[in-house]
């Protein structure tokens, strides 16, 4: 596997990984199950294919240099594909990173428009957030989704930003810097069932607890 960029896992604990254009499926103890994908622009290919989630039995994937989210059904067979490359609504540049909240609404963190973009799951928009005001982002690559609050990394800014599923601005925390709740490239987020935040703090090396 080269350069893993994106993991989910199903009800089954199969594992789902984004990697080097691919998009390979293993069972929970490392025996792959199948693996689809090469570089390119068609149905199925990937261009540094980044975030992976899973809702409502199918597989989303962040292609972001394809500027697009790719839909597979949990065989690995191509679904659909929402999005396309621009500024507008319903339109996507660089997504890194996908999650749905319990209304349906899926949440895109899109590092190239500096936004967090919210559809249904047909890709039709509903809001976007973080363009501005104390909430705007630099660069954000990871999201997490917990109750009503909406947490996203902003690799760029070197922060984690916190809002409503709004789009309403909570609070932020975190600096550049080597220290406890300081960053150098914050990424992936997730939570476990301890209800503790993990950050995986890619520049140091690391992973933050909160």
């Amino acid at each position: 596997m080269i350069h893993p960029a994106g993991i989910a896992t199903d009800d089954t604990d199969n594992i789902y990984v984004s990697s080097w254009h691919k998009l390979q499926k293993f069972t929970s103890s490392g025996e792959l199950i199948k693996c689809i994908g090469r570089r390119g622009r068609k149905e199925g290919e990937f261009d540094d294919p980044r975030g992976v989630t899973l809702y409502d039995n199918q597989v989303y994937v962040c292609d972001c240099n394809n500027r697009r989210i790719q839909v597979f059904d949990p065989n690995l067979n191509f679904v659909r594909s929402i999005g396309s490359h621009g500024k507008g609504r319903g339109e996507l540049d660089a997504p890194h990173d996908v999650k749905f909240d319990t209304a349906r609404n899926m949440y895109v963190a899109e590092w190239g428009n500096r936004r967090v973009q919210v559809m249904d799951t047909s890709g039709q928009f509903i809001r976007v957030f973080g363009q501005e005001g104390e909430g705007k982002l630099c660069g954000p690559s990871g999201l997490h989704i917990a109750d009503k609050y909406v947490y996203v990394s902003d690799w760029s800014g070197n922060c984690i930003v916190v809002y409503e599923t709004s789009g309403q601005f909570v609070t932020s925390f975190g600096r550049r810097g080597q220290k406890e709740r300081e960053f150098r490239g914050p990424y992936c987020i997730t939570s476990c069932v301890d209800g503790f935040m993990h950050v995986c703090d890619f520049g140091n090396c690391r992973v933050q607890i909160f």
